[in-house]
């Protein structure tokens, strides 16, 4: 339950008054108004009662004043009250009538001499009776049965507190002579609807507080200090008459300061490692200082309030993976959970292959829910289970390289044999069978499923793409650009198939009836290598010499983005089920995250030096990825 601060002891002030003339038109007013329904409303607590006075209501010089009626406190206690501190200033009042109904507002300019920011400053109409336990009669009047009104008098001075029932608080409104009706004020302050459950004031001595409104007049700026803001006051009458509309009346109203609870409105990065350390910028409203900060259940390690709309905290370490939600507390709550604080806790295993300098190098899911990878210098297919367990699956033709790995059509494991010049199938049981290329020396090197339920290949020394049918029928297709070394491919979301040309620094598209078109990537000397479809339907890519992530759209249109790392060789990148891209750094020795817009974060390789190559999202949802020179299997768990 936030708790609110409370207002000093405001003047009695009189306000000069100006009159509009009165209009009687048909069109009745609107019966809500704004701020009526609102979801989740704010929480309102005070102490302090006043007493809004109309007067003169109907005549030419129309006029209101506002003055504390006691809230229980001591004439003692009011003398160490400085009323300058929160100073009313007189704007204006006026009324008139439409359709029988009249409309009144009374304006105040208030400035806050607090010597601290008030963040919506607001008035709830209260209902105030005898205390019947009181030993001496008040000296203040109670308002009229349950309403929030008091002292009503019509113009020759006698009583009318039969009509307080027909007078209600309102927004302020206006009389439009363009649409000849009643219009909301729309810089009048809005009778909001408040939760005012916790509504708390002290009543004047011998009376209690018998009822509260459900709504308030709630300043919706925040009022720095030195700083002013307008409060408009506002009443309507029902059934009006001139001869027996009040002339005179009190509204009474309790006031605080609404202020809300701290919320969060962003946090970046969003992950992190459950080692903890991952300085994070959290963006929301209402950060003071002394505001404490938790990862879930865990506080933060640190806490800087940069300003009262973000501070940066230091992630607590996490016993388990996956979300936590960051909360920010100070003296007037907690902050509500929701998407935009959480905060994802990953971290790395590693599991060492069995043959010793097999330079694991591509990996894909395999459809038994095994990661399925290629041994490049141990000439080994390799399987391992999500827990750790492995199994290797020799090549038949020797030192063939194996490179690129995908998963098939026909529910095969696929790849490429750099050196063996041959496509390689291998059944999820490890039967493996080769299929020879026409061209010599071509070095098949990336390989994927197509759109049209064949196998799509690059021939990285041929210039060549190349498709074979489940069944092994092979299909070679030129690339127009001389000297071209077609190395990473991927499925497009338009049918075609996507290749990286590491020398020629482009990046080509082939239709499957062989047509290929190429595109120039920016920065020069890029070698880009990876690529993948985005879930964004767009193409991302490893440029690894120019140490950026491309991104390309189907009609051809190229943006890249720099990783942090210097030099970090980004190799293989994949498409995460958190709807990000995943990257190797081979030589920065990381795992990188690009989202969708751009934003990158790094994660260092528990092994140094690991050399980092292919990477995939596997079954589990995890990513999981080869170190070719550390030997091992690596996942970062989400």
């Amino acid at each position: 339950m936030p708790t609110k601060r409370f207002l000093p002891l405001l003047a009695t002030l009189l306000l000069a008054a100006c009159n509009q003339p009165q209009a009687s038109l048909g069109t009745a007013p609107a019966s809500s108004f704004p701020g009526a329904d609102q979801p989740a409303p704010p929480q309102v607590v005070a102490r302090q009662v006043y007493e809004v006075r109309f007067q003169n209501i109907g005549a030419p010089a129309a006029t209101s004043s506002i003055s504390a009626v006691g809230g229980g406190v001591t004439p003692q206690t009011l003398k160490d009250i400085d009323d300058s501190k929160l100073v009313f200033t007189p704007v204006t009042v006026d009324t008139f009538v439409v359709g029988g109904k009249r409309y009144i507002r009374a304006i105040y300019d208030v400035k806050n001499n607090t010597g601290a920011a008030l963040q919506h400053l607001t008035f709830v109409p209260i209902d105030t009776d005898p205390n019947p336990a009181a030993t001496a009669p008040t000296t203040t009047a109670p308002t009229v049965g349950s309403s929030y009104f008091k002292s009503l008098q019509r113009f020759d001075g006698s009583d009318t507190s039969s009509r307080a029932g027909d007078l209600t608080p309102i927004t302020g409104r206006v009389y439009s002579t363009a649409a000849h009706q009643d219009v909301t004020d729309p810089d009048a302050t809005p009778y909001a609807a408040l939760d005012t459950s916790t509504l708390n004031p002290v009543a004047p001595a011998g009376l209690i507080v018998a009822g509260r409104a459900n709504s308030g007049w709630r300043s919706s700026v925040s009022l720095a200090n030195g700083s002013s803001t307008s409060i408009t006051f506002a009443v309507a009458i029902a059934n009006s008459s001139a001869q027996t509309d009040p002339f005179n009346f009190s509204l009474v109203v309790a006031e605080g300061d609404d202020v809300l609870p701290p919320s969060v409105t962003g946090i970046s990065p969003n992950l992190g490692l459950t080692a903890g350390g991952t300085v994070v910028t959290v963006t929301g409203t209402g950060f003071t200082s002394g505001t404490a900060v938790k990862f879930g259940n865990v506080p933060a390690s640190s806490v800087t309030v940069n300003s009262s709309t973000s501070l940066t905290a230091t992630s607590p370490a996490s016993n388990t993976t996956g979300n936590a939600d960051v909360t920010v507390s100070n003296s007037t709550g907690s902050s509500s959970v929701g998407p935009a604080d959480q905060f994802d806790y990953l971290a790395f295993a590693e599991f060492v292959v069995p043959s010793a300098g097999s330079f694991p190098t591509g990996i894909v899911g395999g459809p038994d829910g095994n990661l399925w990878f290629t041994e490049q210098t141990g000439n080994k297919i390799g399987r391992v289970t999500p827990i750790g367990t492995f199994r290797e699956f020799n090549v038949p033709t020797p030192d063939s390289f194996p490179y690129g790995v995908t998963s098939g059509p026909d529910g095969n494991l696929w790849f490429a044999q750099s050196n063996g010049n041959k496509i390689g199938r291998v059944t999820p049981t490890g039967t493996v069978t080769e299929f020879a290329l026409p061209t010599p020396d071509s070095s098949p090197t990336s390989i994927t499923r197509g759109p049209d339920g064949n196998l799509w290949f690059t021939e990285y020394n041929a210039n060549k793409i190349g498709r074979v049918t489940p069944g092994g029928t092979v299909t070679e297709f030129a690339v127009p650009t001389a000297g071209s070394t077609p190395s990473g491919i991927a499925s497009g979301p338009d049918g075609n198939l996507w290749f990286t040309d590491s020398t020629g620094n482009t990046i080509g598209r082939i239709t499957p009836a062989g047509l290929v078109t190429v595109y120039s990537i920016p920065t020069a000397g890029s070698m880009p290598q990876g690529i993948v479809r985005g879930p964004d339907g767009n193409l991302w890519f490893a440029e690894s010499t120019g140490n950026k992530i491309g991104r390309i759209t189907p009609a051809g249109v190229l943006t890249e983005f720099v990783v942090p790392t210097a030099d970090s060789q980004p190799q293989d990148i994949a498409s995460g089920a958190d709807g990000n891209l995943w990257f190797t750094e081979s030589a920065g020795n990381k795992i990188g995250r690009i989202t969708p817009a751009g934003s990158i974060a790094e994660f260092v390789i528990p092994t140094s030096g690991s050399g980092a190559q292919g990477i995939t999202s596997g079954p589990d949802g995890n990513l999981w990825f080869t170190e070719s020179t550390g030997n091992k299997i690596g996942v970062l768990k989400r």
